[in-house]
């Protein structure tokens, strides 16, 4: 049976939905085949999904499975009946002024859903949010969270407890890296920031005197040298579909403080420290714990490689495999 997976315009600055279905392919290809399909055009203007749309139409993909691995919902309702949609959140509906937000909704969420077959979501915590975004969908809902990379091993490192280098992974704004740069600025340590840095962020760090290195445009495995370099892994995020920087943290063997909100307690399990990420003592303090409570940091980290058990691309691809063979 053959498979289309569908994925928007690779851009450097995004990586995470390519990367995990380059993850699940070769298990994928064991029961389909697997073909994947890169769109022509980048952005949410009118006239890239216009171009992407007529791309689609083009290949003639209507009596094939199509799968929509994410972003570029508008599309389904010209992907034939046997269409999948993977939605990772539904941040883009609450995004602009009430037109955008009412345009994002029928175009990114309502229309999509009515025409597609199966909706698979990445987290409880999003199929929540889905079904009471798409009430009519509820039954075409399914949640098949995301894998951590095969090629992450688990690699101990001596902690450093004079001065940690502390790993942030992301810039946006629900990455919360303000409040993060300002918990730990009291505490002796380096910064290793992955994405570009805004300026204001760039004037906080220079403000507190902070020891950083940003790094950004990066390929996986550059992000990958990124963990093993770190001694914890700090992510506060405001809003997640899911997280993905928790497994990687957890499968090289890093404790992590990260945020008792969304999808992120979710992912983590047992394995983590969790802070309110609305208060910079709080983010303060659950990196303080880590560093000075030695059991305690060994437990989380015995328990996230026990947790990523439930994340392997067998796991999460065996469920995929049984959704396409019910179309």
């Amino acid at each position: 049976m053959k498979v289309n997976l569908i994925f928007r315009k690779k851009l450097p600055e995004y990586y995470s939905v390519e990367e995990i279905f380059a993850w699940l392919s070769p298990e994928l290809k064991k029961s389909h085949q697997i073909e994947r399909i890169e769109l022509p055009c980048a952005g949410n203007s009118l006239k890239a999904a216009l171009k992407n749309i007529q791309y689609i139409r083009k290949r003639k993909l209507k009596n094939q499975i199509n799968h929509i691995t994410g972003h570029e919902n508008y599309l389904v309702p010209f992907c034939g009946k046997n269409c999948i949609l993977t939605i990772h959140d539904i941040g883009f509906a609450k995004s602009g002024n009430w037109f955008k937000k009412f345009t994002h909704k029928l175009f990114w969420f309502w229309i999509p859903a009515y025409f597609a077959k199966k909706i698979t979501v990445i987290s409880e915590f999003t199929a929540t949010e889905v079904r009471q975004l798409i009430p009519f969908a509820r039954k075409k809902i399914k949640v098949i969270r995301n894998p951590f990379n095969p090629l992450l091993r688990y690699t101990p490192k001596e902690f450093n407890l004079e001065t940690p280098t502390i790993l942030l992974v992301g810039t946006k704004e629900n990455k919360n890296l303000e409040r993060a740069v300002q918990a730990v600025h009291k505490i002796p340590c380096k910064l290793l920031i992955i994405g570009k840095l805004q300026e204001h962020q760039v004037e906080l760090l220079e403000q507190f005197n902070m020891s950083y290195t940003n790094e950004f445009n990066v390929t996986y495995r550059q992000v990958m040298e990124c963990y093993v370099k770190s001694d914890l892994v700090l992510f506060p995020s405001l809003y997640e579909g899911f997280g993905l920087p928790i497994l990687e943290a957890q499968t090289i063997g890093r404790p992590i403080v990260t945020s008792r909100v969304a999808s992120l307690p979710e992912v983590a399990g047992k394995g983590a420290c969790f802070t309110n990420p609305h208060s910079v003592k709080s983010i303060e303090n659950g990196v303080l714990k880590v560093l000075k409570d030695n059991l305690f940091r060994e437990d989380i980290i015995r328990k996230g490689l026990k947790n990523i058990n439930h994340f392997h691309v067998r796991v999460i691809s065996a469920q995929y495999n049984e959704l396409y063979l019910k179309l």
